[in-house]
């Protein structure tokens, strides 16, 4: 029965990768690859050579994801740090981000791919433009929590597949971890609590 309810956690948790791989890649290729072109285009050798570097970071880390399972809370931000360089080409002046994390948490463990979801459903839905630019900030509170907190300012047009890649993650975090992801949604910010686990568990 153990064996029997352990095949079927893999499998469940291969769907959940499926599904996360299935919501990333096609966007994320094409809106990629456009922010390339422009560089290219507009002839800043340097910074293309930077977006392509922080490009290939992200890919990689990707490509690891369906291997990972948990990772330190340290090299899940040097991948948001390299997804962020890519967002904010493409969103300048538009979309700023905010990371403060205690140096005693880098060592913390969760699941790998955690942040990402989040980080593209607040640009996924929310308005961002010169005058109304979108706000996200990652930093930890005592009790071992990560937060991802953005601002609100939803689009008039609401994107398909609406709370997939939200509900994907609490799956996964709770497979993985045995935890559960607290989310809050007051006073114009959307909030997402991630429970990090120390290295023994």
């Amino acid at each position: 029965m153990k064996l029997e309810y352990e095949k079927i956690k893999v499998k469940q948790l291969q769907s959940s990768y499926n599904a996360l791989m299935g919501q990333i890649n096609p966007h994320f290729f094409f809106n990629s690859l456009n922010g390339l072109n422009s560089l290219i285009r507009a002839g800043e050798q340097e910074k293309t050579l930077e977006y392509l570097e922080g490009l290939s970071n992200v890919f990689r880390y990707i490509l690891q994801s369906n291997h990972k399972t948990l990772v330190s809370l340290d090299e899940e931000l040097q991948f948001v740090k390299a997804y962020t360089y890519l967002l904010g080409v493409r969103y300048e002046h538009k979309l700023f981000f905010s990371i403060q994390v205690e140096e005693t948490y880098l060592r913390k463990k969760l699941p790998i791919l955690s942040l990402l979801p989040l980080i593209e459903n607040a640009v996924k839905h929310n308005v961002i433009s010169k005058r109304h630019p979108l706000q996200i900030q990652i930093y930890t509170k005592s009790d071992n929590w990560l937060v991802i907190l953005n601002s609100i300012r939803p689009k008039m047009e609401e994107p398909v597949g609406h709370g997939i890649g939200l509900k994907n993650l609490r799956e996964r975090y709770r497979m993985l971890t045995g935890r559960n992801i607290q989310i809050a949604n007051a006073n114009g910010c959307f909030e997402v609590f991630l429970p990090l686990l120390n290295e023994v568990e």
